[in-house]
């Protein structure tokens, strides 16, 4: 709020909270339990998740249809079994795939979606933003790169990434 004096902040009962600015959201899905099997019949991960949340910038869609990102915030041991922590990571639709979102990259809950973005084989979802530990030692990259999303969505500029995936995700979550 002191970075952004103008913005509103809307919060609500169960946690969640959005900053507005000009047309632009910064969204906040606190973080919740994750389900024992949430993975919806697919073979879960060779990781656990142990609770979920996410973060989104969006802004009302365009005219290419464009309406901003999400990213997920997982907690998992998806790098080293049992080293538990928070990580970011962020969805795609393959773009094989005859379907289309306003989000590019997009934030999923653990559960089908995800559960074929992150097998070892084709699927309709991919994995479109590396499995990124966050750590409290080190948030100035993770709180820039989103104040900067916020403040480009707020000036109109927020656009549909040029690639997609932004940075490659290849090797960053265990396989088994």
């Amino acid at each position: 709020m002191e970075a952004a004096p103008s913005a509103r902040l809307k919060e609500s009962h169960d946690g969640r909270w959005t900053l507005v600015l000009n047309n632009a959201e910064l969204k906040f899905a606190p973080p919740a339990q994750t389900s024992i099997d949430p993975w919806g019949g697919w073979q879960p991960p060779a990781f656990d998740v142990i609770a979920h949340g996410a973060l989104g910038v969006t802004i009302p869609t365009n005219s290419r249809g464009y309406g901003g990102r999400g990213h997920a915030l997982w907690y998992c041991d998806a790098q080293e079994r049992g080293r538990f922590g928070w990580y970011e990571t962020a969805f795609m639709i393959s773009p094989m795939t005859p379907k289309s979102t306003s989000l590019v990259p997009f934030a999923e809950f653990p559960g089908e979606a995800a559960a074929k973005a992150v097998w070892n084989g084709m699927a309709e979802y991919q994995v479109a933003w590396p499995f990124t530990a966050i750590t409290v030692d080190d948030l100035h990259e993770f709180i820039d790169r989103w104040a900067g999303w916020f403040a480009a969505a707020a000036q109109g500029q927020l656009d549909h990434p040029t690639i997609v995936p932004e940075r490659s995700p290849q090797g960053s979550w265990r396989q088994h």
